[in-house]
């Protein structure tokens, strides 16, 4: 976002480049216009490679994980009857979730059982819920 500010590429669409920006920084999904404009970027940045260290210093944003979703779900998936009750309870024990943790905790566990669709902002928050448990024994 601060190189486009500052240097503003000829033939850039800069609402656009800030609306992706905001959703990737925010995990939205795309849509097909944002996708190919990404796919822009993407190569006017292979062609000028130098850009990228450029981009990388003006940027105000640190380095950010990237969440893996599938990583995330498979691990989940993993978690038998019995390992989902622990969480709950030691959860709900210790007080360590708020009610909209534990509520999203319990909806993913029954989304994942029952193998339906699981928002992906859902299931990160479930799993960033779940690591909290780890100072008591919970890994996942």
């Amino acid at each position: 976002k601060t190189y486009i500010e500052t240097n503003k590429p000829e033939g850039l669409d800069y609402m656009l480049a800030f609306d992706l920006v905001k959703k990737l920084k925010n995990q939205k999904n795309l849509n097909s216009r944002e996708i190919s404009f990404g796919k822009k970027v993407l190569e006017f940045t292979s062609i000028n490679p130098l850009l990228i260290d450029e981009i990388q210093q003006l940027s105000k944003e640190g380095d950010s994980t990237i969440v893996e979703i599938k990583f995330i779900y498979d691990k989940l998936s993993l978690l038998k009857k019995d390992d989902w009750k622990r969480i709950v309870d030691l959860a709900s024990q210790v007080n360590i979730f708020t009610n909209i943790e534990l509520a999203n905790v319990k909806s993913i566990q029954t989304s994942i059982l029952k193998k339906e669709n699981i928002k992906e902002q859902a299931l990160i928050k479930a799993y960033e819920s779940i690591l909290k448990l780890s100072r008591f024994g919970i890994k996942i």
